[in-house]
């Protein structure tokens, strides 16, 4: 447990380098973080925030020059409240608690602003329920205040990337779409927003819209939507949807898959991309195996499909080798032995570490012979990536989320990327 004791704690000297002169200056370790709040963005700096509420999948980006990105977000009953607690309580929505966290750690400059607004893919995990809170949103087009749509209500989003739709008709839509695809569209109609359809394979199709030029080493690569996969090579993307049977396609395999890189530092996101699907001779057409080699090497991944049993294959997480793996958690299976093998497989702690936003206690305890506990650090709260110095390093903060205040519980850091 040495090296362990060894990975959580961070110099003095290397903190101040970092740009926590403040904390530098006391003289204290990582782990004395404790109750010190997240530190604002600063520009130079990338923060990629993974907001734990209890129900889903909710994350926000600050890019280098201000850009701002929210991807997903959840509004869903929970049934399993035991295990994981909706936070910081029931008195709002889900959706409002993550506006409002957003809304503290934004530019201070931006105003009601969001420059991008993507969803993975249409489950309610991830936009929203269509049912919960049983608000319509009154004058503003007939849609239920439910996930992004009621994140609608406290920002303006410029431009919105989805899967869209596919135009073969034994795709089948979620009942959630519905409700989504009429807050898009309302969107649209004011002239509020845009609705530009993902192009996958592209590079900066999404890029910085403040000062681009000064970060000429930040770049977004489109890599997969609707089973569409980049190959690698400029111009040239692998429609899989010509291996695999229509009908055995479900709507976690059609999410979209994009790796953003500053400098050296590369971060792959993939919302529930997961499963293999047989074509039509009886090979093996492995989806999410595709969009890890796309990816390539990464400092850190968010996990697919929450880490549940059917994602995280070997192909994809020995093609991703990633030092940080983040799991938004809302389910019981969302902890698993077998994706836990392929993650920590073959590496050594202080080259790979899983961390989820929470861990049901009951789940860690039915698991508690697996061998693979000393790579797991719970953030039983809210995980946050601060990538500094141009890319070349970043932190990883577990803040706590029972209230509104983002105090730190824990810092991981400062790592160099691999890219270095």
């Amino acid at each position: 447990m040495g090296s362990r004791r060894d990975f959580l704690k961070t110099s003095a000297a290397a903190i101040g380098a970092c740009g926590i002169g403040a904390w530098a200056a006391k003289g204290i370790g990582a782990e004395e973080f404790a109750g010190q709040t997240l530190p604002d963005w600063r520009e130079g700096e990338m923060f990629l925030h993974f907001i734990y509420s209890g129900v889903g999948e909710n994350m926000f980006y600050v890019f280098p020059d201000g850009t701002t990105m929210l991807l997903d977000t959840a509004d869903r009953l929970s049934k399993q409240e035991d295990q994981f607690p909706i936070l910081p309580n029931k008195s709002r929505p889900v959706s409002e608690w993550i506006a409002r966290y957003i809304a503290a750690v934004k530019p201070q400059d931006s105003g009601r602003s969001i420059d991008y607004m993507m969803l993975s893919h249409y489950h309610a995990d991830h936009c929203g329920s269509g049912k919960y809170p049983p608000v319509k949103a009154d004058g503003r087009g007939d849609y239920v205040l439910s996930g992004l749509a009621n994140m609608g209500e406290f920002f303006d989003f410029g431009a919105i990337y989805d899967r869209g739709d596919p135009k073969q008709p034994k795709f089948e839509l979620c009942p959630t779409h519905k409700n989504y695809t009429k807050f898009v569209e309302w969107k649209v109609s004011q002239g509020i927003s845009t609705h530009p359809e993902f192009a996958v394979g592209a590079l900066d199709q999404i890029h910085l819209t403040k000062k681009r030029e000064s970060y000429p080493d930040f770049h977004i690569r489109n890599l997969a939507g609707n089973i569409v996969v980049w190959s690698g090579k400029e111009g040239v993307n692998d429609d899989l949807r010509l291996l695999i049977p229509e009908a055995t396609v479900n709507e976690n395999a059609l999410s979209l898959a994009i790796l953003i890189s500053y400098g050296p530092f590369k971060y792959f996101t993939g919302g529930d991309i997961s499963d293999g699907y047989k074509d039509p001779a009886g090979g093996f057409a492995n989806v999410e195996g595709r969009v890890g080699t796309a990816a390539g090497e990464v400092d850190v991944c968010k996990t697919n499909h929450h880490t549940y049993k059917d994602a995280m294959r070997k192909e994809f997480t020995s093609a991703v080798r990633a030092r940080f793996y983040i799991t938004n958690v809302w389910d019981y299976y969302h902890l698993c032995d077998n994706t836990m093998v392929n993650m920590t497989k073959g590496r050594s702690v202080d080259e790979t570490t899983v961390c989820p936003t929470w861990v049901s206690p009951k789940r860690l305890a039915e698991l508690a012979d697996c061998p693979w506990h000393e790579y797991l650090q719970p953030a039983y709260g809210h995980v946050v990536v601060r990538v500094v110095d141009g890319g070349q390093r970043y932190f990883v903060y577990h803040l706590d989320a029972t209230d509104e205040r983002r105090r730190i519980k824990r810092v991981l850091g400062p790592f160099e990327s691999k890219g270095k």
